[in-house]
């Protein structure tokens, strides 16, 4: 997967440990509410708690993605500037945050189907998606807030439908394709050895008849 589209949290201000909500459940011990730094962020906006996020209760954290999300907000959308020293960016910062997150999302899925043979008839419309949910990660702060996301999830879910069907039809296909081959090889060893397996049944049959007599 291409590297901006990973996490990495060294690049980023901590945005998913202050910008999301979370209430008390089995995937977190207790409520915070969004804006509010999570008590295990450090100074230096990683977690304190890293290696112990399971045991101590915090397994959302463990499964969350932001699909490289932080980084593009901290340094390119905001050119490093961090909420802690520039407060004044930490609302329209923890707002543009989970819009990034999604788009991203949706980039990394596009990707992994552009990685696919069986899409070769629609490359070219899914490339096309791609491209444009791209160049919504890379607008102002204002701009990104006016996107509807809704709108681009609904448009890029029919075409990840339409990639898996396509690869599933092609997956029937080879499946159909190898049982054929499978079955061909069965028939053909059995006839190879039929001369063999009726010389086994007969001399069965005739020693069950001497075991009668």
């Amino acid at each position: 997967m291409q590297t901006e589209l990973q996490s990495n949290c060294f690049q980023c201000f901590g945005l998913c440990c202050v910008a999301l909500p979370y209430s008390q459940s089995a995937d977190f011990p207790y409520d915070k509410a969004s804006g509010e730094p999570c008590r295990n962020l450090n100074d230096n906006f990683l977690c304190s708690v890293h290696d112990q996020l399971a045991e101590r209760g915090f397994r959302g954290c463990v499964s969350y993605e932001c699909f490289g999300a932080g980084q593009k907000v901290s340094q390119q959308i905001y050119d490093g500037q961090d909420w802690r020293r520039n407060p004044q960016t930490a609302e329209g910062m923890f707002r543009v945050f989970p819009i990034v997150q999604q788009l991203h999302e949706m980039l990394v899925y596009l990707h992994q189907c552009l990685q696919l043979d069986e899409v070769s008839s629609f490359r070219t419309e899914l490339e096309h998606q791609y491209k444009q949910i791209e160049e919504l990660t890379v607008q102002s702060p204002t701009d990104m807030l006016t996107i509807d996301v809704a709108y681009y999830r609904l448009n890029v879910s029919s075409w990840l439908e339409k990639a898996s069907i396509a690869y599933r039809a092609k997956k029937r296909q080879m499946n159909r394709l190898l049982n054929k081959k499978r079955n061909r090889l069965h028939r053909s060893r059995f006839k190879q050895h039929e001369p063999v397996w009726r010389e086994l049944s007969r001399t069965t049959h005739d020693c069950y008849e001497l075991h009668e007599e």
